[in-house]
């Protein structure tokens, strides 16, 4: 026997996020009559199973969920509804209720299957007075105590640290990916910004300049928003795909970087490309006013810091015009 219904909390699913510092993934439920919410931590393949549905998204063949449902329905079970029934030891437990040939049976189950056969077939889901009364979260309620710089929540298969907003969906996931449009934005946006970091660099007559810099910008992007998008595949670790970036841009940061006479040239270039990277990769996460922001930091870097470096260090610039093999100065 299952938990009585007055004892039961109806909630519905309000998103799939991505705890960011540990790239893991977590199903948002919020309870229907009240602002209450329940994170759970759930894998990244049952992220996308659920992600799928309730994003209205269609893949080519069927995920297991899918397969499950279909075969309920062929063989006559009916789900009535799926419970999240009790939270020990850190770990939440649910129970599928379904119904064949008049019987009313049980099965134990881990909440994100259970939860991504609800969506899919459309059954409530319940959430017990208890689990929810321990775990949940009330935004304002946390704000108020001081604890929105960190709020620990007690997740599915392990406990994790997670900062206020990341757990409490007061507003649009930025990181979520609608599809191919809203990435499409992103990496405008951030071809516009490595267009204003490559101007600086063009003008000054450098090899990476305008479209190198755009390149990188946009081309990190890309690679950061693919990893967000379920239909693109399965989920991929963003935090992965970031460290591949930075791997990437390194070898081309060191092909800019010359060494002529007791010089070396081309060390600002290499540092503007890994900027670059870092802001393409920040428009991706949808981070758009930090990669805004250390835009124009880094052009006023760039452009100010040029002449007050020479007046404030002549020595360093007399060094550079007495080197025979050095050809004009270089940054």
């Amino acid at each position: 026997m299952g938990p009585r219904m007055k004892n039961l909390i109806e909630v519905s699913v309000d998103s799939i996020r991505i705890h960011m510092p540990t790239a893991q993934h977590l199903v948002i439920l919020k309870e229907k009559e009240a602002d209450r919410y329940l994170p759970i931590w759930i894998g990244s393949f049952e992220a996308q199973a659920i992600a799928t549905k309730i994003s209205g998204n269609t893949l080519g063949r069927p995920l297991t969920h899918d397969l499950m449902a279909t075969a309920f329905g062929d063989l006559g079970i009916s789900i009535k509804r799926i419970v999240v029934t009790r939270l020990a030891d850190q770990v939440f437990y649910a129970r599928l209720y379904v119904k064949q040939n008049g019987r009313d049976l049980d099965f134990d189950a881990r909440p994100s299957d259970a939860i991504a056969l609800a969506v899919r077939v459309e059954c409530p889901i319940f959430v017990a007075s208890e689990v929810m009364d321990s775990a949940g979260i009330i935004p304002e309620a946390d704000e108020a105590e001081g604890d929105k710089d960190k709020v620990e929540t007690v997740v599915d298969e392990e406990r994790a640290h997670r900062t206020g907003p990341e757990v409490a969906p007061a507003g649009a996931d930025n990181t979520h990916l609608t599809g191919e449009v809203d990435l499409a934005i992103r990496v405008m946006i951030a071809l516009v910004l490595g267009l204003i970091l490559g101007a600086e660099r063009e003008f000054r007559g450098h090899p990476a300049g305008l479209r190198t810099i755009a390149l990188i910008s946009a081309g990190s992007c890309m690679f950061t928003g693919l990893g967000l998008i379920p239909q693109f595949g399965a989920p991929v670790d963003p935090t992965r795909i970031a460290a591949q970036i930075v791997t990437g841009v390194g070898f081309l940061g060191a092909g800019s970087i010359l060494r002529q006479g007791e010089e070396v040239k081309g060390l600002t270039t290499a540092a503007s490309i890994w900027v670059a990277a870092s802001i393409g990769m920040a428009v991706g996460f949808a981070y758009y006013g930090v990669a805004i922001f250390t835009t124009l930091v880094v052009v006023i870097v760039l452009v100010a810091l040029k002449p007050m470096e020479d007046r404030v260090f002549p020595l360093r610039r007399n060094r550079r015009r007495d080197d025979p093999k050095a050809d004009r100065p270089a940054e």
